[in-house]
């Protein structure tokens, strides 16, 4: 390449010249042209314009991946000058890997891809870091250009973005495909978290409105099915939750139900509280049958425990308070007493807890790590800074664990030389919980009091008289507070339609009036 024939400036040729003897292109000095003969005999082997410069670059033997960040970027400016300028296609620069990734733990550079859409979030966003976690299919998401680079973007039909335009253009439409192939809610779990921000912290109509116009929450009945929020109806109504078994079509997936992020994102996307007069049917059916013996009553425990006047949540199932590390020998200032925090929910993208602990002016944190990139990595770990690289204790053997491992294989790294020694007395206890005694208790109180067979018989309708299989003892206590609560939806539902006194008796006078009271 002749630099000094490609551009007149000087500085530009020096820098052009570094960056593709970086390439391993060859340059010609300018000296050499000053002879006249060698100049007619090397003129039919030089490049000396953009052009050629650029398809040497994409597909002559230059190896672009030596350069550097800054060198590229050098690059990419040059180009934006160009493109002011005019009059020269650049389409072939989106070729080169010159375009930085927005991950922020391993960027790197790549070149454009024909069928993917590439996408910039503005930095000064304060949901900028968030959503450059997020990879929604079919997307690379960049770095923000520089102002020397940003022509060069806009040409190349890079989107430039902020938060709420990425979130409405690019993460919302797909929600629909993320969801609905999620079993478990893991997938989707950033994804939805970052739009509960939007919806029900930040309060963005635009959002809301995208958000309640997609399709994207997945059924109780089929996962695979995705539907609005709308069509849906919250089960923290008592009618819904009683009724859950025979409205599975009208409840979205279960690992939405169980998070109480999701289900405020859904009410505030249009998800009823009160079931509708198709719902009120649909139970008003199943109720009558569970009173003549044709169905059964499947209760959840939770409601069964309503029920009974013992509603209360499993000693098991809560997440504890504080944790006791016990028995770090390498380190023995992990050891202690580590605190429930949810400030990192966000940020490691899954529902594990995280535990902190204050210990001798140093702050830790026990957390659970996934990298669906490196597997190999994923597992819990101890560290000064969530996402550190400067580790103090891992496990990798307890992956399914929902919280920090016990005594079991905890790796400590001690020492200057950071070695990793296997400590099997090491690891995580809950203290002792007083609540599973009382539950034992509790449950031994309840097995006295519940009727016999025959009572049940005789307090249904039928009574001894249908062959069928019983539900638990509380049958009776079950089928009363069902019947209430359908009929507090029935009168809320009626109210809707007649809201002031009489109006019923006026409609069956009034002719006009007798298809809507039907």
């Amino acid at each position: 390449v002749a630099v000094n024939l490609v551009t007149q400036d000087a500085e530009v040729a020096n820098s052009l010249s570094g960056i593709l003897k970086q390439c391993g292109v060859p340059v010609l000095q300018p000296e050499v042209l000053a002879d006249e003969r060698i100049a007619r005999m090397v003129q039919p082997l030089l490049v000396t314009t953009n052009m050629g410069m650029l398809k040497l670059l994409c597909e002559g033997p230059a190896d672009v991946e030596a350069l550097s960040g800054a060198q590229r970027h050098e690059l990419l400016a040059y180009f934006s000058v160009l493109l002011v300028r005019g009059n020269i296609d650049l389409s072939m620069v989106a070729k080169l890997p010159l375009f930085k990734t927005a991950d922020p733990k391993s960027p790197k550079f790549v070149a454009l891809k024909p069928d993917v859409v590439h996408c910039c979030v503005d930095p000064t966003d304060k949901h900028s870091n968030a959503l450059c976690k997020l990879t929604p299919p079919r997307m690379v998401l960049l770095a923000w250009p520089t102002a020397q680079g940003k022509p060069i973007f806009e040409y190349c039909d890079i989107k430039l973005c902020t938060g709420e335009e990425f979130m409405i253009n690019y993460i919302i439409p797909e929600l629909p495909g993320i969801c609905a192939k999620d079993p478990d809610g893991m997938q989707s779990y950033p994804y939805l978290r970052e739009l509960h921000a939007y919806v029900c912290i930040d309060n963005s109509d635009r959002v809301k409105q995208a958000a309640s116009e997609c399709d994207f929450v997945p059924s109780a009945e089929d996962k695979t099915k995705t539907a609005l929020a709308s069509t849906y109806v919250s089960i923290a109504g008592g009618a819904a939750k009683l009724f859950s078994s025979v409205l599975t079509s009208y409840l979205p997936a279960l690992w939405l139900q169980k998070n109480k992020w999701h289900m405020e994102l859904l009410s505030k996307l249009g998800m009823s509280t009160h079931l509708s007069s198709t719902m009120i049917l649909i139970c008003a059916k199943h109720l009558h049958k569970a009173f003549t013996g044709e169905a059964e009553i499947n209760l959840s425990k939770e409601v069964e425990a309503a029920v009974s006047g013992q509603k209360r949540k499993s000693a098991d199932e809560e997440t504890p308070a504080t944790l006791e590390m016990m028995g770090c020998e390498g380190e023995p200032l992990l050891n202690g007493t580590y605190n429930l925090t949810e400030e990192f929910a966000e940020y490691l993208g899954h529902s594990k807890p995280v535990y902190k602990m204050e210990n001798a002016g140093q702050t830790y944190f026990a957390y659970f790590w996934k990298d669906n990139d490196s597997p190999e990595a994923t597992g819990w770990y101890i560290a000064t800074e969530v996402g550190s690289e400067d580790i103090l204790a891992v496990n990798k053997s307890a992956q399914d664990s929902e919280l920090p491992p016990g005594p079991s294989d905890w790796e400590v790294v001690s020492g200057a030389s950071a070695t990793h020694k296997l400590e099997l007395g090491c690891g995580f206890l809950a203290p002792t919980n007083e609540k599973k005694r009382k539950v034992a208790e509790e449950d031994d109180e309840a097995k006295e009091t519940l009727a016999t067979k025959e009572q049940v018989q005789s307090k249904n309708v039928g009574g001894g008289k249908v062959e069928r299989k019983l539900p638990t003892g509380v049958v009776t206590d079950s089928l009363r507070l069902m019947s209430f609560e359908l009929l507090e939806e029935w009168a809320r539902a009626s109210e809707e339609v007649w809201p002031k006194p009489g109006a019923v008796r006026s409609a069956l006078h009034d002719p006009s009036q007798r298809d809507k009271l039907h």
